[in-house]
C-alpha cells in the first residue's frame, strides 16, 4: 500500500509512522509526543522563525493573518520543507537538525545534519481540504492508516468502524468520497488522520472549506477526539473560535514572527499586539507605564486595574496598580465600553476621556462599529444613537471608558 497516493504523512492528509488504534482513553504509550522545534525557514525572500514547545497531548493554535508564514512552518513541521536553521524534536528525538552554512560554502545552502522523511515522523497532516481515495470507501480510507502500519485488515477495519461511529458516521462506512457531504468527508479525514495514531498531529485550516453549519459540529468532534486520544497538535488557523474551542496554548504569528504566545485565556484576555486584539475583539492601546497608569507615546493616559484570572480585575475601583514606571504596558477594552459624545464629557465616575476623529463606520455584533483614530480605537453603538449624533467619516468626536472596565497588562 505504500504507493498509494496519501500513505506519506503530509500528502494527501494522510499519516503513517505509527501503529494503528482503536478509539478510547489514550493509553501512557499512545499518549501524544513532546514537541521541540526551533526553526528558520524561508519560501523565496519570506522568511519565518518560530519556537514552539508542547507537552505531551496538547494542542496548540497558531493563528496569523493571511501570508503571516503559518503553513510554512506546518509544511517544516511535516518535513515537507527544509528550514533554514534549527531543529525540530519529538520526544528529544530529531526530526529535523539543520545549521546555517557558513560564510565560506559558497551558496551550498544549510549543513543538514538530520532531516528524517515524512513517511518516518510519525507525523500526520491534515489539510482544509479532506483529500479522500476517491476510489475506497469511508472506511477503507480510515483502515488505510492502521494497514499501512503493517496491522491486519481484519483489526484495521473494525478499528475503521469503531472511529466511524465516534465521529458520527456509524452506518456510512461503505459509502465512497462523492458519495457524502464535505462535512462527511472532513468527519471521515479526521477519523483517518487520528485512527494511525500519530505522535502529532498538524491541521492546516481544517474546517475553511465547510459550511457554517457544519462547522461547528465537526469542531466540537475533533476537539472530543483529540482529547480522547491524547493527540499533540498543532492547528493552523485565521479563526480565533479555533482557538478557544481546540487548544490549551495559543501562539500568534505576523509577517513571520510571534508576537504573542501562551495560554489560549492569557493571549485572549490580554492580547499583545494589534492583530491578537483585533481577533479577540478588544481594543489595544500600548504605551509605558507612569505612576500606575498607561502613556501613550502622545501624551494620552489611559487609567485601569490589573487583571487577575481571566479578565477579572484585582482592583475594581479602577485604582492605580503597581507597574515598574517605563515599563512596556498595554490596555485592553471592549468596544462596547467605549462611550462616544460630541462633547467632552462631564461626571465624577472616573474615566478616560480623548478626542478622536471618526474614521469607518461598520456593521458591527450588536448595531454599528464605529473605528475611531489618535489611538485606533473601536465603539459599538446602535444604529439610533449614531443616528442621533449625526456621525460620519470625518466626525471629531470626544471618547471615554471607565477606568473599571481597562485592564491594563504588562508586555
Amino acid at each position: 500500500m505504500s504507493g498509494e497516493r496519501g500513505a506519506v504523512s503530509g500528502e494527501r492528509g494522510a499519516v503513517s509512522g505509527e501503529r494503528g488504534a482503536a478509539p478510547g482513553d489514550p493509553s501512557p504509550e499512545r499518549r501524544g509526543a513532546v514537541l521541540d522545534a526551533d526553526l528558520r525557514v524561508s519560501r523565496g525572500t519570506f522568511t519565518a522563525r518560530a519556537r514552539l514547545c508542547l507537552a505531551g497531548g496538547d494542542v496548540l493554535a497558531l493563528l496569523g493573518p493571511n501570508g503571516a508564514g503559518k503553513s510554512t512552518l506546518l509544511a517544516a513541521l511535516a518535513g515537507l520543507l527544509l528550514p533554514d536553521d534549527g531543529h525540530i524534536r519529538l520526544d528529544g528525538a530529531d526530526l529535523t537538525r539543520v545549521t546555517a552554512a557558513p560564510d565560506d560554502a559558497r551558496g551550498r545552502g544549510p549543513h543538514v545534519l538530520t532531516q528524517v522523511p515524512p513517511s518516518g515522523r510519525g507525523v500526520g497532516l491534515l489539510s482544509q481540504d479532506p483529500m479522500l481515495f476517491p476510489h475506497l470507501s469511508a472506511l477503507a480510507n480510515v483502515a488505510f492508516g492502521p494497514r499501512a502500519q503493517g496491522v491486519t485488515a481484519r483489526t484495521a477495519t473494525a478499528q475503521a468502524a469503531l472511529w466511524l461511529e465516534r465521529v458520527g458516521l456509524d452506518g456510512l462506512g461503505d459509502r465512497r468520497p462523492a458519495e457524502l457531504s464535505g462535512g462527511q468527508q472532513q468527519r471521515v479525514a479526521i477519523a483517518r488522520a487520528l485512527a494511525a495514531a500519530p505522535r502529532l498531529l498538524l491541521l492546516d485550516e481544517p474546517f475553511a472549506s465547510l459550511d457554517v453549519d457544519t462547522a461547528p459540529a465537526v469542531r466540537r468532534m475533533l476537539r472530543d477526539q483529540l482529547r480522547a486520544s491524547g493527540t499533540t497538535a498543532v492547528v493552523v488557523t485565521h479563526d480565533v473560535l479555533d482557538a478557544v474551542v481546540l487548544a490549551d496554548q495559543t501562539a500568534v504569528l505576523v509577517d513571520g514572527e510571534i508576537v504573542d504566545e501562551g495560554p489560549t485565556a492569557r493571549v485572549l484576555v490580554a492580547p499583545r499586539s494589534p492583530f491578537t486584539a483585533s481577533i479577540a475583539g478588544v481594543n489595544l492601546v500600548l504605551g509605558t507605564a507612569d505612576d500606575g497608569a498607561l502613556v501613550t507615546a502622545d501624551g494620552l493616559r489611559f487609567a485601569g486595574a490589573h487583571p487577575q484570572g481571566a479578565g477579572r480585575a484585582e482592583k475594581p475601583d479602577g485604582a492605580r496598580v503597581s507597574l515598574p514606571d517605563g515599563a512596556p504596558v498595554a490596555a485592553v477594552f471592549r468596544p462596547a465600553a467605549v462611550i462616544v459624545g460630541l462633547h467632552r464629557p462631564e461626571g465624577a465616575s472616573p474615566r478616560n476621556v480623548w478626542p478622536a476623529t471618526i474614521t469607518s463606520l461598520e456593521h458591527g455584533p450588536n448595531g454599528i462599529r464605529v473605528q475611531t483614530t489618535e489611538p485606533a480605537v473601536a465603539a459599538d453603538l446602535t444604529a439610533g444613537a449614531v443616528a442621533e449624533l449625526g456621525l460620519a467619516e470625518g466626525t471629531p468626536v470626544w471618547l471615554s471608558v471607565k477606568a473599571t472596565e481597562v485592564a491594563l497588562h504588562a508586555r
